[in-house]
Formats: C-alpha cells, structure tokens, sequence
C-alpha cells in the first residue's frame, strides 16, 4: 500500500476516530505484525488469502457487536432521559428531606452542587383555603400563586423551590445577611400583590439564616407561621411586631427574632396597597 502500511493507517485512524470498527485483511503472518494489530485494538484480523465464507462471517460478527452497542447506547440515553424526567421529583423529595432534618451531612450536596452560599434561608408562602375569590377553586388558586412565585422570585434568584405540606417552600441563596431586608420586601411586596391582582391571601414566612444546608431545617422551623387571623374591622396588612420593625418608613428584618411574617387580612373591601401606602407615610 502506497505511503503507508496497514498498521500505520490504523494507527491514525484510532487517533482521528477512537470508536472505529477497523477489519485488517493482510498476507503478513509474523507474530510481531499480529502482536501491533492487537496492540491498535483492531476488532478482526484476517489473513490471507480470504474466502468469501469467512468474510462474510466476519462482517457479520461486526455487525452483532454494532448492534449490541448501539442498543446499550439507546438504553442509556433512554436512562437518561427518564433520570430527566424523575429528577425534579427526586430533587422534592431530597429538599423535603433536607427541611425536617432527615439527611446525612455527607450526602446533602448530592442535588444541590451549584447553591455555594455561604449563607441560606428558607422562605415559606402559605396560601389560605378559607379567604377565596367567590367560585374560585382553593387548590387552583394555590397553584397560580406558586406560578407567580416562580416568575416573581424565583427566576431572578439562585434558589430551590418545591411544595411541602401545601406551601410553596424557597431555599435561597444568601451572600450576606444584609440581603435578608430586601427578601423582607420583595415578600411583602409580592403578598400585597397577591391579594390585590389574584384575591389570594398570601403569608409569607422567612427563617433564620445559616451558614450551612445542612442546617436549613432550623431555618425552616424559625420560618414556620401561625394561620393568619382574620380581621373584619381592620384593613391593613397585619405584621408581628415582634419580629419585624420598621426602619426610615420601609420593613425590615428584626435581627433577634426567628423570622419575618407578612399577611393581608380581608376587611370590607379596601385595597391593600393604599393601606401599604398609608404605613409607609405614618410616623
């Protein structure tokens, strides 16, 4: 052969194409040409001369095995595929683990490889089932909020999110405490916004910080809030003053307690925000 000899093709073909099938049909018997045939992983080593029998059978015998590989390739990618699909419910099923405290330490950064923190919290939204728009279903009307929810916050956050005893649960990623006042906000805000726009009575919880995953249980207890209590005569936005304070007329986090709680309470009819705005502007 012209330029190059058979062992040497085959030998730049492997480099150029590592999954290359290479059948060598040669007149060289010498156990040192066989020994670097072997040496290149060369699938079928013929010699000649060569009947059309054996040819045949060989080529069959590659086949079989292009068969069998391109079948287990296929059922990888359809494992593949599955794990895809599966891994949402996989990765609920480990955050629900992970808030009641029931994960190992070793194993807790198994589905959550890209939260580094080094700070974190738990944030929960409660959607109430007794105060409903009129023909509302109560279950629908949590499920939009969650919509809402992902939109809102969580695209704009690096944060896990999944249901847990009916409430939309936030892991978040935290940089420093600091970030805790504007959460305080963008929950309040999103709770009034909920009630204005959707009539859903929205409670948002948010927890202690840790400087640990493995640790977001404590921050979820410190997040977990009593039912909202119903309210004819007032129309504002309730808050516990004994976790949040007000700081230059905006809410913030009130550092010794255990989380922050914000709820609209239905009244007869005011709009919320103007009640918002009407807090802001009070002494």
């Amino acid at each position: 052969m012209p330029y190059m000899d058979g062992l040497e093709l085959a030998r730049k073909l492997n480099q150029d194409y590592p999954n290359i099938y290479i059948m060598l049909c040669t007149g060289f018997d010498e156990f040192e040409y066989a020994k670097e045939a072997v040496h290149l992983e060369i699938k079928e080593y013929m010699l000649k001369p060569i009947s059309a029998t054996e040819l045949s059978e060989s080529l069959m015998k590659l086949k079989t095995t292009l068969d069998r590989e391109r079948e287990e390739k296929l059922n990888v990618k359809k494992l593949e595929d599955y794990f895809q699909e599966v891994l949402p419910k996989l990765q609920s099923n480990f955050f629900i683990s992970l808030i009641e405290g029931r994960v190992r330490e070793e194993d807790y950064e198994r589905f959550l490889l890209d939260m580094k923190g080094p700070l974190f919290c738990c944030i929960i939204f409660h959607t109430s089932e007794n105060d409903v728009p009129d023909g509302m279903n109560p279950l629908l009307l949590s499920m939009s909020v969650e919509r809402e929810i992902k939109q809102r916050l969580v695209e704009n956050c690096n944060c896990q999110e999944f249901i847990y005893m009916g409430n939309t649960i936030l892991i978040m990623e935290l940089h420093s405490e600091d970030e805790i006042a504007q959460l305080t906000d963008k929950c309040d805000r999103f709770c009034r916004w909920a009630w204005r726009i959707m009539g859903a009575a929205v409670t948002a919880g948010i927890g202690t910080v840790c400087n640990s995953l493995y640790d977001i249980s404590i921050s979820y207890e410190g997040g977990i809030l009593p039912c909202p209590v119903r309210n004819e005569t007032s129309h504002q936005y309730r808050r516990d003053r004994s976790q949040r304070v007000k700081k230059g007329g905006s809410l913030r986090r009130d550092k010794d307690a255990g989380a922050v709680s914000c709820h609209p309470c239905r009244g007869s009819g005011e709009d919320p925000e103007r009640s918002h705005q009407r807090d802001r502007k009070a002494p």
